[in-house]
């Protein structure tokens, strides 16, 4: 009888040793995943166009909320009829990032959209 309760002892001991750690790894694994600052989509975007979007060549975004990253892309038409992706600098709010399609005019632009810096 004494070496059953013994038995149970130790497996009791055993297992409550054991849902501690459990315990404690959840924990500095829920510290460790929360320590980040979540980044929010960039607000309140405003855009400029070279003329008032009229034969533009190139296209500036700046927004001024948020804490995520953005960079503004221009569609721009090459010699043999296709088109090029060119992009402006990564930047966080309150900067503006222009793209420039040169001395062509452009046919369409927007914002890339980044959570994170990028490059991480």
């Amino acid at each position: 009888m004494t070496q059953n309760t013994a038995r149970k002892a130790r497996r009791g001991a055993g297992g409550i040793a054991l849902s501690m750690a459990t315990v404690a790894g959840l924990l500095l694994g829920f510290t460790t995943v929360s320590a980040g600052t979540a980044q929010a989509v960039p607000t309140g975007c405003k855009w400029k166009l070279e003329n008032d979007g009229r034969y533009w060549t190139w296209a500036q975004v700046t927004c001024l909320g948020g804490s995520g990253y953005y960079r503004a892309w221009v569609k721009c038409p090459t010699a043999n009829g296709g088109y090029v992706y060119k992009y402006g600098p990564s930047v966080s709010p309150g900067r503006a990032s222009k793209a420039d399609c040169g001395s062509v005019s452009g046919v369409d632009y927007g914002k890339n959209v980044y959570t994170y810096p990028p490059g991480v």
